[in-house]
């Protein structure tokens, strides 16, 4: 029994088998002692009589585990928790020894070789509290949860950047996501087009009460003078495709997207540290490659399996739907301002000039200008690819042209010279000449 660890239970037993089969005790008072059946100590004594005490013994004491996970992989999943890993949860870490490594451990093992190497799992857990939670969506599509997270996504390789996502109520798939500079009305609704074009449309979504997603403090003069309520564009973009907005009034409201951002600020770094992101075109190509990983390790099934995501409306063209509406009045020489730029307006066949005019400006989502006269396009003007867009600023992508306009010439037929008239001259008799006034300008002009 060199090799085998005795305890002292198990000399309890070879104690009182040994004393059955000497005959100090009977085989009754040993069952007894030991809680097992008279036939069991029977079969221990022969045992004992073949092979001696160590036969009492369980014949796998002293020998590893067939189910023991190798030393060599023990080693090496110890060498990455403590180097490449040591800032992952432990969830995480298994994920990852699997998808990257090919070394398939449960959850236990690894938080199990984790304590025995003395290492401690990043993540702290508080102590939970017992809510009554809010009973997920039915449908796919019923009901999406949106809001942005700034965070230091990229661990000072790169800008500080914010990630704005919607996440599905009824199966907690990231809908879109999408890397900005900051929160904005742009990345929303790039998101949100995203999604009416891969999904359909929602039918009702949970925000925050961000001033994007409410009405202006004040109205504009012109929506004054129509008799219209502000409004902003994202609910302006709402409003169109019909999807009702419901506001929360508290972060534990959306605990869906909240906890979304919870998992992500734990996981996306890495995978951004390991990619080499370090600007913001590169985080968005590593967000949409860990997109599908994310909804297949997290996603459920709904508990109706029809989707509630809507078709798109007929009538509304997508472009003009998702953009930013702007009125202006042209000025005299045939411009418009826009973002501290005067922008010409180029002839068209029915116009030479739109001086006074008033127009509608629609900015498109990658920053192309259109311009609106009566529902007739009149001018376009593209973005620079290399600038992001922002709400209310423009940078042109080629340099702006100004053309002198010629004004509308006076009323005759045009190509004709026009006669210069003569002064008119009252008639002899005409009333004024009689007047004071007439009489003091005769006065004058013999004078």
């Amino acid at each position: 029994m060199e090799n085998k660890k005795v305890t002292s239970k198990d000399w309890l037993r070879i104690d009182l088998i040994q004393k059955a089969a000497s005959g100090q005790l009977t085989a009754s008072q040993a069952a007894q002692g030991l809680g097992v059946s008279v036939r069991q100590v029977r079969r221990l004594i022969a045992t004992l009589r073949k092979k001696g005490a160590e036969g009492l013994l369980h014949g796998n004491r002293g020998k590893d585990s067939p189910a023991r996970t190798p030393e060599a992989i023990r080693k090496e999943v110890i060498r990455l928790l403590e180097t490449d890993f040591a800032d992952y949860s432990t969830a995480q870490a298994r994920d990852d020894l699997e998808e990257f490594h090919h070394i398939t451990l449960s959850y236990s093992t690894v938080s199990r070789l984790r304590r025995e190497a003395g290492l401690r799992s990043p993540r702290r857990h508080r102590t939970a509290t017992h809510r009554a939670r809010r009973e997920r969506a039915g449908r796919e599509g019923l009901l999406l949860q949106a809001d942005g997270s700034p965070h230091d996504w990229l661990e000072g390789r790169g800008p500080r950047l914010t990630l704005i996502a919607y996440v599905d109520d009824a199966t907690g798939h990231i809908a879109g996501a999408t890397f900005r500079e900051q929160e904005d009305a742009v990345g929303y609704l790039q998101v949100l087009q995203a999604i009416c074009t891969t999904y359909g449309v929602p039918r009702t979504l949970y925000t925050d009460q961000h001033t994007l997603f409410g009405p202006p403090p004040e109205a504009t003069l012109a929506q004054k003078l129509r008799g219209e309520l502000p409004q902003s564009h994202v609910a302006r973009v709402l409003q169109a495709l019909g999807i009702v907005r419901i506001p929360a009034h508290s972060p534990q409201a959306k605990g869906r997207v909240e906890r979304l951002f919870g998992t992500l600020q734990d996981r996306l770094p890495k995978e951004l540290r390991r990619a080499g992101a370090c600007t913001l075109p590169a985080a968005n190509a590593v967000l949409a490659a860990y997109i599908p990983r994310h909804n297949a390790r997290f996603g459920r099934t709904p508990r109706e399996g029809e989707s509630a995501y809507r078709s798109w409306p007929q009538g509304l063209v997508m472009e003009r739907v998702f953009c930013f509406h702007y009125e202006r009045t042209v000025h005299l020489d045939n411009t418009i301002a826009f973002g501290g730029l005067r922008l010409p307006l180029p002839p068209s066949p029915t116009r030479r000039h739109y001086a006074r005019a008033r127009v509608a400006v629609e900015m498109r989502l990658d920053g192309q200008l259109d311009v609106y006269y009566q529902e007739e396009r009149i001018a376009s003007f593209r973005h620079a690819p290399d600038v992001p867009v922002r709400v209310d600023h423009f940078t042109p992508a080629e340099p702006l042209v100004y053309a002198p306009t010629e004004l509308p010439e006076a009323e005759g037929d045009e190509g004709q010279e026009q006669v210069e008239k003569e002064p008119y001259k009252p008639a002899a008799d005409h009333p004024w000449r009689h007047s004071p006034i007439g009489q003091r300008a005769r006065v004058r002009q013999r004078g």
